[in-house]
């Protein structure tokens, strides 16, 4: 499972970093918001761990431009805060999970595997999404990005049987 893991400071970047290498994951990793940004625009990540202060960004308005701008990758918001509303705002921003620090490595990772197992994948009135790509089991109908994909109904059983499994 990738990890994209961005928090500003680098001893806790590394920490975090470590701990996810160390449990078999691909880990890249961000400094800043912009990098983190791009990194989860252009690659599928199975979970991105985000720190509430970034550097000129605070963590969560990332997390809601990325929301905003259709990365849909589960979100674990870190941050040594003890602030209640903290971690309220981070949820309605679209946080996956809220951790605070210290947390132990074992932990931490655990927490990205249950959301990893539970997936992104929304299933409402028979729509199947998974990222920008839609699937409508009740119209056969595929799209991504808006624009209607034609699928033979061998290529379209394929289609919805891994999206069933995303991940």
């Amino acid at each position: 499972m990738g990890i994209l893991v961005a928090i500003n400071d680098s001893d806790s970047r590394d920490f975090v970093a470590r701990a996810f290498r160390e449990s078999g994951s691909f880990v890249e990793e961000a400094k800043d918001a912009a990098e983190a940004f791009l990194l989860a625009k252009s690659e599928n990540f199975g979970c991105i761990v985000v720190d509430r202060v970034l550097d000129s960004v605070c963590g969560i308005s990332l997390l809601d431009f990325m929301r905003k701008n259709g990365i849909q990758t589960p979100v674990i918001m870190t941050s040594s805060s003890k602030a209640e509303e903290d971690a309220v705002l981070a949820f309605e921003a679209g946080a996956d999970d809220y951790v605070r620090f210290p947390v132990a490595t074992a932990e931490l990772t655990a927490r990205a595997r249950a959301i990893r197992r539970r997936g992104r994948l929304a299933v409402d009135d028979g729509i199947l999404k998974v990222s920008d790509l839609s699937l409508n089991r009740l119209t056969r109908q595929v799209q991504r990005k808006q624009e209607n994909i034609l699928l033979q109904p061998r290529a379209y059983s394929i289609l919805e049987l891994l999206m069933r499994n995303a991940g």
